[in-house]
C-alpha cells in the first residue's frame, strides 16, 4: 500500500484544522474584549453618575508637613549651579 496520499491527506486535514482552531480562538478573544469593553463603560459610567465619594479631610499635620517640603524643594532649584573643572587632560580638578 501507498502511505505518500494518506500522509499528505493528513497534512491537509491537520493544516485546514489549525487554520479552523486558529480563526476560533481569534474571535472568541475579540468577543472577550468586546465584552470586557462594554463592561469597563458601564463601570465609568456608573462612576461617574454615583460621584467618586467623599474624601477625608486633609491632616493639618500632613498639611504642614507639605507645605515644608514644598518650600524646601523650592530653595534647592534656587541655588545656583556649581560649574565643575576640568584640567587641560580631561580631568576633574578639585
Amino acid at each position: 500500500m501507498d502511505w505518500e496520499p494518506v500522509i499528505i491527506g493528513l497534512l491537509i486535514f491537520d493544516l485546514l484544522l489549525s487554520i479552523w482552531l486558529a480563526r476560533m480562538i481569534v474571535f472568541s478573544a475579540q468577543e472577550a474584549f468586546s465584552q470586557l469593553d462594554s463592561k469597563i463603560a458601564e463601570a465609568l459610567q456608573g462612576i461617574i453618575a454615583q460621584g467618586i465619594g467623599d474624601f477625608e479631610p486633609i491632616n493639618p499635620l500632613q498639611a504642614v508637613f507639605a507645605d515644608l517640603l514644598k518650600s524646601k524643594l523650592q530653595e534647592t532649584t534656587r541655588a545656583t549651579p556649581v560649574e565643575i573643572l576640568r584640567d587641560n587632560d580631561g580631568k576633574f580638578s578639585g
